[in-house]
């Protein structure tokens, strides 16, 4: 809890309120999620292969859709069913590989390629600073804003995400910069969408049960646990 606290001083230098402690708690949570799955992902290598071996099978089937000899073999005198929209279907899906395979960077960079799929983990982390940034500032934080940078910075590690190799022990933030950038052009995606809904919720929450609390720090359990005091 203390980090999410040292976060959301951050986002609002003027004091956090309860609830916006609770959002960077609650959306470092979720990027740990997102964390975890883009580690379990195909690397570029391994998908590079599976596009090449997809791509020939296609080929290789459709080939063969056009082999009488084949065709006869295979079925006879009967009718293969579809035949024609099974043929055309599978042109189409070779064109989508042909296409991902040219948009598939090359090179030994440890970065996932996520293609269609969405925003990468760090350009949700990135989202998710300038989601609760606009909450409480009059402003949208800006690529250059050192503190939103930093927060950006200090949520990808309470999340779990590696800072990188270089200058570990004082990792430059200016490398949220572009991320940063990237967020704010998915102010409409269904990422921003879903980090407002869990906004709206937890704010509704406080506004429902507006109840006093205080941060208290339990030695057995080495954390934080916010604590009711009164209604």
């Amino acid at each position: 809890m203390s980090e999410d606290v040292s976060i959301a001083k951050i986002i609002d230098p003027s004091g956090p309120q309860l609830w916006l402690i609770v959002a960077v708690a609650k959306f470092g949570a979720t990027l740990n999620c997102t964390i975890k799955c883009e580690q379990k992902y195909t690397g570029r290598t391994e998908l590079l292969g599976r596009l090449q071996t997809l791509g020939d099978a296609i080929e290789t089937v459709r080939a063969a859709m056009r082999d009488e000899r084949m065709l006869t073999l295979l079925i006879g005198d009967a009718q293969l069913h579809n035949q024609n929209e099974t043929y055309h279907g599978l042109a189409d899906l070779s064109d989508r590989v042909k296409k991902t395979l040219g948009e598939l960077p090359r090179g030994k960079g440890k970065h996932k390629f996520f293609g269609n799929e969405g925003a990468t983990p760090r350009q949700i982390c990135a989202l998710m600073v300038m989601t609760l940034w606009e909450r409480v500032r009059p402003a949208s934080a800006t690529p250059d804003s050192k503190e939103a940078q930093r927060a950006c910075q200090q949520l990808w590690a309470a999340a779990g995400g590696q800072l990188g190799w270089s200058n570990r022990d004082n990792p430059s933030i200016t490398t949220w910069r572009d991320h940063l950038r990237a967020a704010k052009t998915l102010q409409n995606s269904k990422e921003a969408a879903f980090l407002n809904r869990s906004l709206n919720a937890i704010v509704a929450m406080k506004v429902a049960t507006p109840l006093k609390a205080e941060l208290i720090y339990d030695p057995d359990a080495a954390i934080y646990r916010l604590s009711r005091l009164e209604p």
